[in-house]
């Protein structure tokens, strides 16, 4: 049987999930620090002049995500596998149900505010 924790955790990513797939990202802006930092390969596409491939700040966050998914079209994501390691939660996440993937790697704070996301396409 899962902690608490974990069943929390689960629930958290399956919410973000569903905000994601339905392109309602603003419903995310609870579970993010304020100054929450997003690392991605995609980065520089939407940012030119972020050439570091980071980003960092709840609003520039999800317009940098709402900019992705204009820019590359809907994906839509399913959790293939969630695994947490103290205030480490790894996903691995299917995209469009095909055998590309997602993996993301994200931390949280005491508070359960998600600090940082890193983000790889396998």
């Amino acid at each position: 049987m899962k902690s608490l924790i974990d069943q929390k955790v689960q629930r958290i990513a399956e919410h973000c999930i569903a905000c994601w797939n339905a392109c309602t990202l603003e419903q995310m802006q609870p579970y993010l620090k304020e100054d929450v930092l997003v690392r991605s390969p995609n980065i520089p596409v939407i940012y030119p002049e972020q050439v570091s491939g980071f980003i960092q700040g709840r609003e520039m966050v999800i317009t940098y995500w709402y900019q992705l998914i204009k820019l590359s079209g809907p994906m839509k994501l399913s959790i293939d596998s969630l695994q947490r390691e103290g205030d480490t939660i790894h996903l691995l996440l299917k995209i469009n149900d095909t055998e590309k993937f997602l993996a993301t790697t994200l931390r949280y704070n005491q508070y359960g505010k998600i600090i940082e996301f890193t983000f790889d396409y396998r």
